[in-house]
């Protein structure tokens, strides 16, 4: 391979992983979805307005009532919780009639390609640009 085709090579593989990451970064957005704090989270399961959640870790997904008043704040919400959740919590929902549904954490796999083998990748590629001098 000569330079110029190296040079091509890495920038249609440059061009490739943009459009995978803003693919994957626009593709979670959907549904306007919010980040709450864990107090906002509070007050709306308080009012009710908390149709479901789904708990992953530490990690909480949902969605408002049908008649919540917060037009402004999407159909969903999407907030970190301070501690683990426990059964007191799961308790607290299930009292206010929130459907809790629970998963496994899940892994990004295209962060964790691209921490564990673009580095390599980098390097192999920068040895053989090099080399090619």
């Amino acid at each position: 391979m000569n330079s110029s085709t190296l040079k091509t090579l890495f920038l249609w593989m440059a061009i490739f992983l943009m459009v995978v990451f803003l693919w994957k970064t626009f593709q979670t957005n959907k549904g306007r979805t919010q980040e709450i704090t864990y107090t906002e989270f509070s007050d709306q399961v308080d009012k009710g307005d908390v149709a479901e959640v789904t708990i992953r870790g530490k990690e909480v997904e949902g969605k408002y009532t049908e008649g919540a008043s917060h037009d402004d704040l999407g159909t969903g919400f999407r907030l970190e919780l301070p501690f683990d959740s426990d059964s007191a919590f799961i308790d607290r929902l299930q009292a206010a009639k929130v459907k809790v549904t629970a998963e496994e954490p899940k892994d990004n796999m295209l962060a964790v390609i691209l921490f564990n083998y673009a580095p390599i990748i980098l390097i192999v590629g920068l040895w053989i640009f090099f080399m090619r001098q």
